[in-house]
């Protein structure tokens, strides 16, 4: 795929189409409007909006259930940007391009949104700076929130990885230890701490030690230990005598080991790190904790530092929502091809990829799990066809079987994983970020889709999309009476 090359708004007085003011991103906005043109349809925007510029000829990706006026995802400077046809009655085609114009990326608080444009002309006179213009983008993009007057940083910014949380509790608290990372499994390679295992205290001794509260038995090894519920910043409830810290978290770090005493143990759950706030109280000491939406927040508890090890990545977490953690490891994924779609099956959803004797059968057998065509599903295509089936586990929903026309390879995308921000809301719902990888088709590249580790439920997609899904049944199989084709 070619891609987009984008030019900064200067003004060349040779060029037929107007640019943008000098500056860099971020810059102030300036009072200069430009009018753009197409179909008959006349728009007026702040030029401090426009960010780039780039030739109409650039390739583009479909993007699935996308409004007629959504062209498809294009990829200028190594960024995604949904273009919009500003024409009053696009193609039927989500494909089809138009001589001449040019794309116009227009700042938005989201990043940015390629406007499809025939013409540009450039004015002067004092505007108020009201970003893109509520009569532009409200009206070809709604979905897309306004610049408020000031141009918005688009450069790429790789998804944030999440950070897993093992979730423990002391008396009547809950709290989370950042220890580990979910892509490094069990071993943090950012900070060399390992949680070995989770285990019952056998005995325990107090020693008189600084940093050391006991000494424990767990699985016939003596450990130092720290009880977590002496650094908890909520006390715990009194506990009945005889009761509590009858687990173990074992931790390791360059040949030592330590155990931190819970109650009980929870489970390790992958976390935002972007809802990891720091609170500093009145004396100047900071506390973390886990604010999610619609649940009590939980403090998190550096397990490492307990011990005078390296602090653990969370610790360190930027609470900003544009902050870009480090982290050089990228979950591997299964591309997959579905009509013109190119998707990125995450391998923790993956149960198996099987290989038919024959055809899904119409009716439902025990332990018979449906199966769909994604290329139907995603709009794509009308009549189903039974490719290479893969039996998937999303998160919190039964398992089912997708079709897919073929599989591609294990792989990570050439350059991070993106915000999903510049896809329209159905795309959203079921895709958390844009990926650029080779191989799918004849051209060099195009964007991958990322699937959704909660998929939602069919009762929470608008009825177009339900009637795709219904329509992308193949029928009944089950997976395990049928050949696999291999590990994944």
């Amino acid at each position: 795929m070619a891609r987009g090359v984008a030019e900064p708004w200067t003004e060349p007085p040779d060029h037929p189409l107007a640019t943008a003011p000098d500056g860099t991103l971020g810059a102030e906005t300036s009072a200069d409007t430009l009018t753009i043109r197409d179909g008959g349809v006349e728009w007026t925007l702040a030029a401090d909006d426009v960010l780039f510029v780039a030739e109409p000829s650039v390739s583009l990706t479909p993007i699935p259930h996308a409004p007629a006026t959504v062209r498809g995802l294009a990829c200028i400077e190594g960024r995604p940007f949904a273009v919009v046809d500003c024409a009053v009655e696009p193609a039927a085609d989500s494909g089809a391009r138009r001589p001449g114009g040019a794309l116009l990326v227009v700042a938005s608080g989201d990043g940015g949104v390629a406007l499809r444009v025939d013409a540009v002309t450039r004015k002067g006179g004092a505007v108020p700076a009201t970003g893109a213009g509520p009569d532009v983008l409200a009206h070809l993009a709604p979905w897309v929130s306004p610049a408020a007057g000031r141009r918005t940083l688009v450069a790429p910014l790789p998804i944030m990885t999440a950070v897993s949380l093992l979730f423990v509790s002391c008396g009547s608290v809950t709290a989370a230890l950042s220890v580990t990372t979910p892509d490094a499994g069990p071993f943090d390679a950012r900070s060399g701490v390992t949680i070995e295992r989770v285990g019952l205290v056998a005995c325990r001794l107090p020693l008189r030690a600084d940093g050391v509260d006991a000494l424990v038995r767990v699985d016939d090894f003596l450990l130092p230990a720290r009880s977590l519920a002496d650094v908890l910043p909520i006390p715990p409830l009194e506990r009945k005598e005889g009761t509590g810290e009858r687990w173990a978290v074992v931790l390791a770090f360059s040949g030592q080991r330590a155990a931190v005493l819970v109650d009980r143990v929870v489970e390790v759950t992958p976390c935002d790190p972007r809802q990891i706030v720091a609170i500093t109280l009145p004396g100047g000491a900071s506390q973390l904790w886990l604010d999610r939406p619609g649940m009590p927040p939980v403090p998190m508890i550096d397990a490492a530092a307990l011990f005078g090890w390296p602090a653990g990545d969370a610790a360190a977490i930027s609470c900003a929502p544009s902050a870009v953690t480090d982290d050089g490891q990228v979950e591997p994924v299964l591309t997959v091809q579905a009509a013109d779609v190119g998707l990125a099956l995450p391998l923790a959803l993956i149960d198996r990829v099987l290989e038919p004797d024959s055809a899904p059968v119409s009716e439902r057998t025990p332990g018979a799990l449906p199966v769909f065509d994604a290329a139907v599903a995603l709009g794509r295509r009308s009549a189903v066809q039974c490719g290479r089936l893969i039996r998937v586990r999303p998160e919190g929903a039964p398992p089912f079987v997708l079709s897919v026309d073929r599989t591609s390879v294990i792989a990570e995308p050439e350059a991070p994983w993106l915000e999903a921000h510049p896809l329209p809301p159905l795309a959203t719902l079921i895709f958390d970020a844009v990926g650029l990888a080779a191989g799918l088709q004849e051209e060099s590249s195009r964007w991958l889709y990322r699937l959704r580790s909660h998929l939602p439920p069919p009762s929470a997609l608008p009825m177009p999309v339900r009637r795709c899904l219904a329509a992308s049944r193949l029928g009944w199989v089950v997976p395990d009476t049928m050949p696999e084709t291999g590990s994944v």
